[in-house]
């Protein structure tokens, strides 16, 4: 009767201290899950903690990784900036002539110009192509009267005068063609001819005819007066070159030019 009480009765203990060790155990796993949430560790680590090996720790963490505040990230040096040679600035770009705008001129002139000291009145018409209100070129035209002329030593060859003319090519470089006021430089290269007349000669007669080379150079100021019409007045000096004939030299030939003129086109 004893027997079969005892082994009635143990086995009710062992399932009230395994229900016991049961509940004791719950409480201490919940307590522990939050401090191990943190650490994120690798199954490795789990396996080897079992096994009582030694491990190494592999954590990782998922999105962007965060930059460490103390350490900043070296900023590169620039690069030196190395220019091209391009060589000297000219007057005509490397890449050519860009025609933006063009336009025919004509220009009468008006003035007074020296032979051998003395003045005479001159008059002119010039005409040319202007490219990109800069660089022009034409052809020029002037026509000279001299009433007295001292030619020669003695008295009966003072009193004589010349008539004549001369032109060729014209080329002009204008700065600030826009601005009201500006400046340009022309220059007329070509030749021409000197008619010496005689106190009784007709009017359409010469004693003597003198033929020469020319260059004028001329600087200019001009005032943009109207759209179309432009006021310019210059002086500048006309060299002469060839040989003497009829008592002339080229230095007699040779002298101050001034000139006025009203520049028209569709500026």
């Amino acid at each position: 009767m004893n027997k079969l009480l005892v082994a009635a009765l143990i086995p009710a203990a062992l399932l009230t201290l395994a229900s016991s060790a049961s509940a004791q155990d719950k409480p201490s796993e919940v307590s522990q899950q939050p401090a191990a949430a943190p650490a994120r560790v690798s199954s490795s680590r789990a396996v080897a903690r079992n096994a009582g090996q030694p491990y190494v720790a592999m954590s990782f963490s998922v999105g962007q990784p965060q930059p460490d505040s103390a350490t900043p990230a070296p900023h590169a040096a620039p690069s030196p900036r190395v220019e091209e040679d391009r060589g000297p600035d000219t007057v005509v770009p490397r890449g050519g002539l860009k025609l933006k705008h063009s336009m025919l001129y004509i220009t009468p002139t008006m003035g007074g110009t020296t032979v051998q000291g003395n003045w005479g009145f001159q008059t002119g018409l010039r005409g040319g192509w202007m490219i990109n209100r800069t660089f022009g070129i034409g052809l020029a035209g002037n026509g000279f009267n001299w009433t007295r002329a001292d030619i020669g030593d003695t008295p009966q060859l003072t009193d004589r005068r010349i008539q004549g003319g001369y032109g060729g090519l014209l080329l002009e470089y204008v700065v600030a063609s826009n601005k009201v006021v500006h400046g340009f430089i022309d220059t007329t290269i070509g030749g021409g001819g000197a008619c010496i007349k005689m106190p009784g000669d007709e009017k359409d007669d010469c004693s003597s005819i003198r033929t020469f080379f020319v260059a004028e150079p001329t600087i200019n100021a001009e005032v943009n007066v109207l759209p179309f019409m432009r006021l310019t007045v210059g002086a500048g000096y006309r060299f002469v070159a060839g040989p003497d004939a009829g008592g002339l030299a080229s230095s007699d030939l040779s002298g101050v030019v001034t000139r006025v003129g009203l520049r028209f086109g569709q500026f």
